[in-house]
């Protein structure tokens, strides 16, 4: 027969299990600050574009604790920053494991997906993104872009509106609008969202040299010359620039000037034919 345990004992096992448990806490505990001193690491080499750096303190924090969603998150986008599409993939799939409601964590394998060209794995995941969080203005650019990719113009306007309307400062979202509205010929609605986009930021180039487009697709040759200019003073190695506004002098019968344009993109460019007409 076992001998009966006297409340002393239970007492004495009592404590023995308590001082147990806060050895153990402790080392949890400590275990968890290695974990997120990791983690921080890794953050601070995202940030200063050292993905493999990064890569290696999100393993070791994952290491610890191994359902450690945003270390995954993370190593995920580092992953994509190399250009390693099915690791980002398998770490963003992770994290959704983990935690279910991760919506950045579908927006951003959305994103890997499309430029892997699997484009309904990525509405799927930019859906669900939106589904759990309806207020992340890039998960709309992004389902907007690939709206736009496949030339369903409409529905990418609608997206872009709505990230615009969360963030009144999201210059992405102008800009793809505007490019939304070029694509359907609709070149003064085009106009006024790069506007508004240089407005966020003077020092947007491509938001000069596409406005520069559609005015003139308009015939305003004018207003076009003198954003090709813009687009040309912020970057002075871009031979397009000095092409279409070429072409915009030469619509304007001044063809001096046309032909220095055309020579400067030629010099830039030997081998683009369309300087040459």
């Amino acid at each position: 027969m076992m001998p009966r345990i006297t409340w002393k004992r239970l007492l004495y096992a009592a404590c023995v299990a308590l001082a147990g448990l806060a050895a153990l806490t402790t080392y949890e505990l400590l275990r968890s600050r290695e974990a997120q001193r990791h983690y921080a690491q890794g953050f601070d080499h995202d940030k200063a574009g050292e993905y493999e750096e990064a890569i290696a303190d999100y393993t070791h924090a994952i290491g610890i604790i191994s359902d450690y969603a945003e270390a995954y998150y993370n190593r995920g986008n580092a992953y994509t920053d190399l250009g390693e599409r099915y690791k980002a993939i398998d770490d963003y799939t992770r994290a959704i494991d983990i935690d279910p409601d991760y919506a950045e964590a579908y927006a951003n394998r959305g994103s890997v997906y499309v430029d892997l060209g699997e484009y309904g794995e990525a509405f799927a995941d930019f859906y669900h993104a939106i589904g759990i969080n309806p207020k992340i203005a890039p998960t709309y650019n992004s389902r907007g872009n690939l709206y736009s990719r496949i030339s369903e113009y409409g529905k990418a306007i609608a997206d872009f509106t709505q990230a615009v309307n969360l963030d009144p400062n999201y210059l992405d979202g102008y800009v793809n609008r505007g490019n939304a509205y070029y694509n359907m010929n609709e070149y003064r609605k085009a106009i006024a969202d790069y506007t508004s986009a240089i407005g966020i930021d003077s020092n947007h180039s491509d938001s000069y040299y596409n406005r520069g487009n559609a005015y003139a697709e308009l015939g305003d040759y004018d207003k076009a010359i003198g954003d090709y200019t813009r687009a040309i003073g912020m970057n002075p190695d871009d031979a397009a620039a000095y092409i279409l506004r070429g072409l915009a002098y030469h619509d304007k019968g001044e063809y001096g000037k046309a032909i220095d344009d055309y020579t400067r993109a030629i010099g830039m460019n030997p081998d683009d034919a369309s300087a040459y007409i």
